[in-house]
């Protein structure tokens, strides 16, 4: 039982840790304006893939790190 709370828990961090490292990744890239801006609803999507997709530091930890200050 004890085990299993424990694995658990250790499971939550590691989706919390993903899910801090994607918003720290898109607000990294929408700060600094790698994919620039859209000027009309159909660029959006365009947009909002490529800041999905750029990757704005050289490891996902730092992601992680930046996210806390």
């Amino acid at each position: 039982m004890k085990t299993t709370i424990i694995i658990v828990l250790v499971l939550i961090n590691i989706w919390f840790a993903k899910t801090i490292i994607q918003l720290e990744k898109f607000h990294y890239s929408v700060q600094v304006g790698m994919c620039g801006d859209y000027k009309s609803e159909a660029e959006r999507t365009k947009w909002l893939s490529c800041n999905e997709a750029t990757e704005t530091r050289t490891n996902k930890l730092w992601h992680l790190f930046y996210a806390t200050f």
